[in-house]
């Protein structure tokens, strides 16, 4: 299809012909404030994490006191 004919299309494109649509986005960005918090949860864990493995002499109870803390994590608030 030449240049010519597809600019015909577009300048004869009727607006009031087409389906109107509702946009809505799927996975909006986080807000400042979400940010911050998630950023300070984080710095939390890894200062709980140092100071839980500067502690630690067993690995075995490393182990468990890894998996405590991830549970706790996950639990609902």
């Amino acid at each position: 299809m030449s240049d010519k004919l597809k600019m015909a299309e577009i300048e004869n494109f009727n607006k009031l012909k087409s389906k109107k649509t509702k946009m809505q986005e799927k996975k909006p960005l986080p807000s400042k404030e979400m940010i911050e918090q998630r950023s300070k949860q984080m710095n939390r864990n890894e200062e709980l994490s140092a100071n839980m493995h500067s502690h630690v002499s067993s690995p075995a109870l490393l182990c468990r006191l890894s998996s405590s803390v991830v549970a706790l994590q996950r639990a609902p608030r």
